[in-house]
């Protein structure tokens, strides 16, 4: 029998109480990873943390909605169809979407990241905690600099057309992010494109340290996404059921419409921004967790042993002992504890590591056969080279004034959109814009992007 977390408004989807229990499982395991990370920057193991405590209901329902729309969708056991651009904050999403998609143990990895271990398989040690990348269960990388992934997710979005794939892409970022140009350029992209594309807005309400008074230009997310040939939807990031039917909803809207969508998730930030400001846990405010475990006992999904719970005399100086475990966390806590221990006993990066992998290896290509000599000039070089990319294979180009006669300032791509209507393109006069979805798009293996 399928139930909801807590009371909500009627939903068409709804998760089934063996979903329920999985999210509620995986939301514990984040939450004592990102507390034992807390505490091992303490002592000074760790040298940085950044994440979502607060987002572990929201990020596993999500999860678990790309999961169904995806079975929905006819992908494959072992396949997936939907992009993931992360942030930061998105340690349950990742987790669990990652755990879904097959991974064996992402709280290793998590731990490998943060201890700066080489064995780290997403930065090899070279990176703070949560800039997660696992490209090959559709989980692309993570970036400090707020709302980079979004320009990302839309061209990679493009690149689903392009390459007459299925599928939609999904972006998380924070309502600060919506005030960066990252923000505004990714949803230029995707309205002028048409694209299939959920951007999250995960909105604690908090940027860093700047309140939405200060720091939100945008005071209507709905007229927004409307101004820019967009979707919206809103959900409460506290209840998983919601949750699981909005994402679900917006997921089937991306792909049915080809119309991007931004879907707009009321959440808390538990622990401040990141260690920078002391990452301490607010009791004020609350947890979503806590309530998730109390709507599962209510509905005896659950039984009274289980549940993670506050005690009502709190000392608000050791994040653990002012709770009770239950059986469940205290599973995730060994868990963790193991995953912790592991990672310490592989070994650190050394000197000369950081030299690694700073330039790609310039691909292997063959030329075509030449005799005598020939007057060109480097524009009519780069219009032929660029016309053999576009014979070869799957390559795309777009940019400032590159189609119909004109050919861009020099002429470089002079004729090409008369040859490849499909492939060559102008777009806004927004160079961060060109730019961010040309590398977006180049993240499917089989395609090549050309920016101009």
């Amino acid at each position: 029998m399928a139930r909801k977390t807590r009371p909500t408004a009627q939903v068409p989807d709804l998760l089934t109480d063996g979903q329920m229990v999985h999210a509620y499982r995986v939301g514990l395991r984040v939450r004592a990873a990102i507390s034992q990370c807390v505490l091992e920057m303490r002592k000074g193991l760790v040298r940085f943390w950044i994440g979502g405590p607060g987002e572990e209901v929201h990020g596993t329902a999500t999860a678990l909605a790309i999961q169904q729309f995806e079975v929905e969708d006819g992908v494959p056991e072992g396949s997936w169809s939907t992009a993931f651009f992360p942030h930061y904050r998105s340690d349950a999403l990742a987790t669990m979407l990652a755990e879904l998609r097959g991974h064996p143990n992402f709280t290793l990895d998590y731990f490998r990241q943060a201890l700066s271990r080489v064995t780290d398989p997403m930065s090899r040690g070279r990176q703070m905690v949560m800039h997660v990348c696992d490209v090959d269960r559709g989980i692309m990388p993570a970036q400090s600099p707020l709302g980079m992934n979004l320009s990302k997710a839309a061209g990679y979005s493009k690149g689903l057309k392009v390459l007459r794939k299925p599928g939609v892409t999904v972006a998380v970022c924070g309502d600060g992010s919506t005030a960066t140009s990252d923000f505004h350029e990714a949803c230029s992209a995707a309205g002028l494109w048409k694209l299939p594309m959920v951007i999250i807005i995960t909105d604690n309400e908090i940027a860093i340290s700047v309140t939405p008074n200060e720091g939100r230009p945008i005071k209507d997310y709905a007229a927004y996404a409307k101004a820019f040939n967009g979707h919206y939807i809103s959900c409460d990031g506290f209840d998983a059921a919601e949750t699981y039917a909005k994402t679900i909803e917006a997921l089937r809207h991306a792909r049915d419409n080809q119309q991007f969508v931004l879907l707009h998730a009321r959440v808390p930030r538990l622990r401040g921004h990141s260690s920078s400001d002391g990452a301490v846990f607010r009791y004020d405010l609350r947890d979503p967790l806590l309530e998730m475990g109390e709507s599962l006992l209510a509905a005896r999904i659950i039984g009274e042993k289980a549940v993670f719970k506050r005690k009502k005399k709190v000392s608000q100086k050791d994040y653990f002992e002012d709770h009770i475990d239950g059986t469940l966390m205290a599973a995730a806590r060994q868990e963790t504890r193991e995953a912790v221990e592991q990672a310490r006993a592989e070994p650190a990066p050394q000197p000369g590591d950081e030299h690694l992998w700073t330039h790609p290896e310039y691909p292997d290509c063959d030329e075509p056969t030449h005799e005598g000599t020939t007057g060109v000039q480097i524009n009519e070089a780069l219009n032929l080279c660029l016309q053999r990319m576009l014979e070869e294979g799957p390559t795309c180009m777009w940019g400032q004034d590159i189609a119909g006669d004109k050919g861009g300032v020099f002429k470089v791509t002079r004729g090409l959109a008369s040859r490849y209507p499909d492939k060559v393109q102008n777009a806004p006069i927004n160079e961060p814009l060109i730019v961010g979805t040309a590398i977006g798009a180049a993240h499917h293996p089989d395609l090549r992007t050309v920016p101009e």
